[in-house]
């Protein structure tokens, strides 16, 4: 797709046209295998992205929800009523 469209493979283009083979393959309906493909590797992607605690303060995390992040919700039930 990429030596189709641009003459070079994916890692030698620039980021404009790598952004157009992105949304050209998002495109593809999930009925298609291409399709398919493309959406279950980029969940793959974002699921083992973000586990790593590296990534977390790119998106506001400063530390782990757990085991002392998250208020028991019981305990916000009880004070609520």
């Amino acid at each position: 797709m990429c030596l189709e469209a641009f003459g070079a493979k994916f890692v030698a283009l620039g980021q404009d046209q790598k952004n157009s083979i992105i949304r050209t393959l998002d495109d593809i309906p999930e009925t298609n295998m291409l399709g398919w493909f493309f959406r279950a590797v980029r969940g793959d992607i974002f699921f083992y992205y973000y586990a790593q605690p590296e990534s977390w303060a790119l998106v506001g995390v400063t530390d782990t929800p757990q085991p002392n992040g998250h208020e028991n919700v019981t305990t916000l039930w009880d004070r609520n009523g």
